[in-house]
């Protein structure tokens, strides 16, 4: 596990709603939304590496005993929440 620093962050009213939206319909919670986002922020806008998407993947992967069966017509649902 990486090593993690604890901060306090102001966000504006309408960010925070988003942020708490969107922590929700991926069933995460915010802190790891607002990691996401510094992560591709930091990485130039572009999405997570694709050893990490991977891995974020892999529960859902159909491979997997008890994973759903349509996650190659749905993958874009399961890795991005689209």
């Amino acid at each position: 596990m990486r090593k993690t620093v604890r901060t306090q962050v102001y966000v504006d009213l309408d960010q925070y709603e988003w942020l708490r939206a969107e922590a929700f319909r991926r069933r995460v919670t915010l802190s790891e939304v607002l990691r996401e986002v510094l992560r591709q922020f930091r990485n130039g806008g572009r999405p997570a590496s694709p050893k990490a998407v991977l891995f974020k993947m892999r529960p859902y992967l159909a491979c997997i005993k008890g994973g759903p069966r349509d996650t190659a017509l749905h993958h874009d649902r399961y890795a991005w929440g689209r």
